[in-house]
C-alpha cells in the first residue's frame, strides 16, 4: 500500500509546464518589440498613464502610446491565456463531478460533500477498514480516522483504479487553469512595464536570457 503522503505529490510535469509559459511570454515581449529603437520619437502622451492603462488591461496602455501591434500582442496573450484558464476549470469541474458520481455507484459512497483528501484516500484503499487498518500500522496520528458514516468498499479494483485516474485528471486541469492564472498576472505586468518603457523611460530595462532556465526573464530598475 502507497502512503497518503506520496499519493498527495504534485505531478513532475508542473515544473515544466511553467517553464514554457515563461518561454512563451519571454518570446511576447520580443514579439511585441521590447526593445525600442535607440531614435525613438517622443511623445507627450505620459508613461504613467501607459503604464496604469495597461495593468488594468494588457495592450490598452500601448495603444495609447501608439503602438497597436506591442498591444495587439499583449491582448492575444491575454484572450488565448483566459481561454486556457476557462476550459481547463470547466473540464476540471466536470471530471469531479464524475468521479464523485462513480464513487457513489461503485464505492457506495453516502453523499458528495466529503473532502478533496477524503477521495484521495478513496483512489489508494479498498475499503475505510484498509485505510483506518494502514494508519494504525503507520502511526500516523495526524491522519484522519473514519467511523462507519464515512465508509466506503469498492466493488473491485478495477474500478477504485478508474476513479483514480478521473480525480488525478480533475486536479490537473485545476492545477493548469492556476498556473496560466499567474500567466495573466505576469502579462499584466510586463505589457504595464512595456507601455510604460514606451515613453523613452531608460531606468527600467527587462533582460531576456534565453540560455537561463532559472533566470529567463530579469527585471532591472536604475534609479534617476
Amino acid at each position: 500500500m502507497g502512503s497518503v503522503r506520496r499519493s498527495l505529490k504534485r505531478p513532475s510535469g508542473g515544473t515544466q509546464r511553467i517553464r514554457l509559459i515563461r518561454i512563451a511570454l519571454a518570446g511576447s515581449l520580443l514579439l511585441a518589440g521590447w526593445t525600442l529603437p535607440a531614435a525613438a520619437q517622443e511623445s507627450d502622451r505620459s508613461p504613467g498613464a501607459a503604464f496604469l492603462r495597461s495593468l488594468v488591461f494588457p495592450g490598452w496602455g500601448e495603444n495609447y502610446m501608439q503602438r497597436p501591434t506591442s498591444g495587439r500582442w499583449f491582448r492575444g496573450i491575454e484572450y488565448t491565456l483566459w481561454a486556457g484558464i476557462t476550459g481547463y476549470t470547466v473540464y476540471g469541474f466536470w471530471r469531479e463531478e464524475e468521479y464523485r458520481a462513480f464513487a457513489a455507484e461503485h464505492a457506495g459512497v453516502a453523499n458528495d460533500g466529503y473532502s478533496h483528501a477524503y477521495y484521495v484516500n478513496l483512489g489508494i484503499y479498498d475499503n475505510i477498514e484498509d485505510y483506518n487498518r494502514a494508519m494504525r500500522r503507520d502511526n500516523n496520528y495526524d491522519a484522519c480516522l473514519y467511523d462507519l458514516t464515512d465508509a466506503w468498499s469498492w466493488d473491485s479494483r478495477a474500478n477504485r483504479h478508474r476513479f483514480r485516474r478521473i480525480r488525478l485528471a480533475a486536479d490537473d486541469a485545476k492545477a493548469k487553469a492556476m498556473i496560466l492564472g499567474g500567466g495573466v498576472f505576469l502579462n499584466h505586468i510586463f505589457s504595464a512595464i512595456h507601455a510604460f518603457k514606451l515613453g523613452g523611460n531608460d531606468w527600467v530595462a527587462v533582460n531576456l536570457n534565453p540560455a537561463d532556465s532559472q533566470r529567463l526573464v530579469s527585471l532591472t530598475l536604475t534609479l534617476p
